[in-house]
């Protein structure tokens, strides 16, 4: 029989293995997925990098490029971070590192949704947002982070995801003149600018919240926050670039690259008064069951 000495050792020993790193329930945060260097046979690759909105892009992508045999899919996303939040992130680093390992065929980009905010300038200070001098150097920053996309990869094709219209006027505003900047560069420097602001305004031009499906069903598609997009709103964020994608880099249609399209192509933004009387009318009938 063992001993109540050797008993208290052994119950010591296990309770110090559970205090180990790596034994909590509670999961080290990761940056990328955990398959972005994962060893694969040579594909075309196609990687995506990006703030938090394109996280939940990235999120309905994987799926539709899941077990293809011509294309991989990588992503890097970072909450928060952008091109004026170097603390967050080395985005000009991270993307260099990125290049030289996966050289890939394609490079989507989604950053600028948190771009509203100074820059450094040449003397030592900061250069203020919705300046002419920010501008000029915003319109740098962003050529110099298309110059290095390409730099595992000289042919690599390059895709720029523009920001959605936002609920907040002065944040809407914001974005607009950061997608004009990156629009213009983009076309300077032979990239492909996604402009996805009209996919989530309704008739009247205006933010929407809610978009009805195909069966007029009302569905959610950005979150409380007027800024981040829920999965339905994902999946038309999904569909859109997809199609802006050129041929070769279109996964041929799994079940998830199908649901991708139809939302894209059938979910219609409503304006806030048409989803009021929508949510009513659903809430009303749940009464009365």
């Amino acid at each position: 029989m063992p001993t109540k000495t050797f008993i208290r050792i052994l119950a010591a020993l296990l309770f110090l293995a559970a205090l180990l790193p790596g034994c909590s329930s509670e999961p080290e945060p990761k940056v990328e997925p955990d398959n972005l260097f994962a060893p694969h046979a040579r594909k075309k690759t196609v990687l995506l990098v990006g703030d938090s909105l394109s996280i939940s892009l990235a999120n309905q992508l994987r799926d539709a490029y899941k077990g293809q045999k011509a294309l991989y899919f990588a992503h890097l996303g970072r909450v928060s971070s952008g091109l004026t939040r170097p603390e967050l992130i080395d985005w000009p680093k991270a993307l260099a590192d990125l290049s030289r390992r996966e050289k890939p065929d394609a490079v989507v980009i989604m950053i600028g949704a948190n771009d509203e905010k100074s820059l450094p300038g040449p003397d030592g200070g900061s250069v203020p947002f919705e300046s002419a001098a920010w501008d000029k150097a915003y319109s740098r920053a962003v050529a110099e982070f298309l110059d290095i996309a390409r730099s595992g990869n000289p042919d690599a094709a390059l895709y720029w995801v523009g920001a959605p219209v936002m609920s907040d006027p002065a944040l809407a505003a914001a974005m607009r003149r950061i997608n004009a900047i990156i629009a213009t560069t983009c076309a300077r420097k032979n990239a492909r600018f996604i402009d996805v602001a009209s996919l989530f305004t309704d008739k009247l031009g205006g933010f929407a919240r809610y978009a009805v499906d195909e069966d007029g069903d009302i569905r959610s598609i950005r979150y409380p926050d007027g800024v981040h997009l829920s999965v339905s709103g994902a999946k038309m964020l999904a569909g859109q670039v997809l199609n802006s994608l050129d041929k070769q880099y279109h996964p041929p249609l799994n079940a998830a690259g199908r649901e991708l399209h139809r939302a894209c192509e059938t979910f219609r933004p409503v304006t806030p008064e048409t989803a009021q009387r929508l949510l009513a009318a659903i809430h009303d009938s749940d009464a009365h069951e």
